[in-house]
């Protein structure tokens, strides 16, 4: 038996599945920090750099 607070989104298959229940317990709004780590000097291709490019506007 445990918990763990996680994205609803990492485990609809397992709560469509009925192995997990999700349980509400505030109205806080959780927020995760995401990074970028790259090789220094690495050069993206399209999807790459529009990928950053994405997180940098929803980082605004």
């Amino acid at each position: 038996m445990g918990i763990s607070i996680l994205p609803r989104s990492a485990i609809l298959q397992e709560l469509e599945s009925g192995t997990l229940k999700a349980v509400s317990f505030s109205d806080e709004s959780f927020v995760r920090p995401t990074g970028i780590i790259v090789r220094k000097g690495k050069i993206f291709g399209q999807a790459g750099r529009y990928f950053v490019e994405l997180l940098r506007k929803k980082a605004q």
